[in-house]
């Protein structure tokens, strides 16, 4: 892969018989600042995930939430792991939940791929999932800049204005979010490197 194209591929998720969480992440900067990148990551992320939960008092709760998250909770998520799990194959059942996130980037294109799988009996589970999963993701990030003392203010920014948009007005579609995310990170990754 050239210097000129980015890719992240991020998969959090759950193994069937247990509460614990496991994350696989890659990550091909090519010329472009990893931070950046990650912004758009989760900017894109936590807008699917508000997709996928609309219409739902989990998706109601969610756009309230990323609103009103302050970088102090950000630091609080982000020390909770200590240990960052990887998935293990030889512990993989048919039940895990997996969220399975692939960006793409350059200068000319920036698109994702989401896939969703694992045995939800109904679908508030499915929903209820999601949305934790962007928990995991906040820490999951903050475990791979943990002593960037402006990362959790990068975040905080990002899921703000997302959080605004999301309450201000809720009606678009998955062919817009990567439009809508590149400007929310670029304000976002401006302010985070006028700060350094």
């Amino acid at each position: 892969m050239n210097s000129e194209n980015a890719v992240i591929n991020i998969e959090i998720g759950m193994y069937g018989y247990s509460e614990e969480y496991f994350f696989d992440y890659k990550e091909h900067k090519g010329m472009f600042d990893p931070v950046f990148l990650q912004g758009l990551a989760f900017a894109d992320y936590i807008f699917k995930v508000y997709l996928e939960t609309q219409n739902s008092v989990h998706g109601e709760t969610f756009a309230k939430f990323l609103y009103s998250l302050k970088s102090g909770d950000i630091e609080v998520l982000k020390k909770e792991k200590r240990e960052i799990r990887q998935f293990k194959e030889e512990e993989a059942s048919m039940d895990d939940i997996r969220f399975i996130f692939d960006l793409f980037y350059s200068n000319k294109k920036h698109f994702f791929v989401f896939e969703a799988s694992g045995n939800w009996v109904e679908e508030n589970l499915f929903k209820m999932d999601m949305v934790n999963s962007v928990f995991e993701l906040i820490s999951l990030l903050g475990q791979r800049n943990l002593y960037d003392e402006n990362y959790s203010s990068y975040l905080q920014e990002i899921a703000n204005n997302v959080g605004k948009y999301l309450q201000d007005n809720n009606s678009f579609d998955e062919t817009a979010i990567p439009e809508l995310t590149f400007m929310i990170v670029v304000l976002a990754y401006e302010n985070y490197i006028n700060i350094l």
